[in-house]
């Protein structure tokens, strides 16, 4: 096939096609022009808006481009999300674990990985991967992979899990992710993240503010992100709760309680309780460490946790 420039395109009837008329294609750049308008329409039209361009006050030009969209197409959606970390990380959705120092996040982080690499149901969910996780974290990098192989995580599962340090610093950390594709992101915890992002205080609106909009874009591309955060010494509460709290989508206490199921020091009790407060309904779990097994037993899950 021979190509005129110019407005038309035509076949060449020596090209191997029968020479007759019928076969001719003429096709304008007002044909081409005109498709396109009657396509962008249907599109304007069938999510609601005028398939007039220009109406409604809208510009020329920019072929009816609007921010908003229509409010039931959203509802239309799940309103909890599939869950990809057992009771801990939500596809598309940004989240923070917190608790008090030494309570045992990081083991229970391990061992939700672990299960979900091995098909084992973890807070009475099974997930079936889809994509890898990533890590990025404080920890010495060496100790962080004995914790998960103790968990199951070994040599079958190249390529599941990935870890970096902070260090690297975080616009090269999120290029990374980008360009992997993470299901999950884990960042434990998130006061080294922050410093790393540039925030020069905690308690700074701004700097907090640029920190975790790192973190909902992260998020908004479809990876689940739980962040890993202190709880304050003195009431158990989620530290700098105002900034961080407001910018998740769901908090999740790791409390150790007694068994009254009341909070209580870490060192004190086996007995830990994961609480919720978010945008969707998620029940609590309360598990037990068997020190023997060294893992989290799952006791009772409901809203009366």
């Amino acid at each position: 096939m021979s190509t005129e420039q110019g407005s038309e395109v035509r076949t060449d009837p020596g090209a191997g096609f029968p020479e007759q008329e019928s076969w001719v294609a003429t096709v304008t750049d007002t044909d081409i022009e005109e498709a396109i308008k009657e396509t962008v329409a249907n599109l304007r039209a069938r999510h609601g808006g005028s398939a007039v361009p220009g109406a409604a006050g809208e510009p020329e030009g920019d072929e009816g481009w609007s921010p908003f969209v229509d409010v039931l197409d959203l509802a239309a959606s799940p309103a909890k999300p599939a869950a990809v970390l057992g009771g801990l990380a939500w596809s598309g959705r940004l989240s923070i674990l917190s608790g008090p120092p030494k309570a045992g996040k990081s083991t229970v982080l391990a061992q939700a990985i672990g299960c979900r690499l091995g098909g084992e149901a973890f807070c009475e969910e099974t997930i079936r991967p889809s994509g890898p996780v990533a890590i990025v974290t404080e920890e010495p990098l060496e100790l962080l992979a004995q914790r998960l192989h103790v968990y199951g995580v070994s040599a079958s599962h190249r390529g599941a899990v990935f870890v970096a340090s902070p260090a690297h610093g975080v616009d090269r950390l999120l290029e990374a992710l980008a360009r992997s594709a993470p299901e999950v992101v884990i960042v434990d915890s998130f006061t080294p993240w922050a410093v790393a992002a540039g925030a020069e205080s905690m308690s700074d609106p701004a700097g907090m503010r640029r920190v975790m909009d790192a973190l909902r874009a992260v998020a908004d591309n479809g990876p689940a992100v739980l962040v890993v955060h202190h709880a304050r010494r003195s009431d158990g509460e989620l530290a700098d709760s105002r900034d961080l709290a407001a910018s998740v989508d769901m908090v999740i206490t790791f409390d150790a309680v007694d068994g009254e199921c009341h909070r209580c020091l870490p060192r004190s009790s086996t007995m830990r309780r994961l609480s919720y407060l978010g945008r969707w309904p998620q029940d609590g779990v309360l598990v037990e460490f068997d020190r023997r097994s060294r893992r989290y037993v799952c006791q009772q899950k409901g809203d009366t946790v």
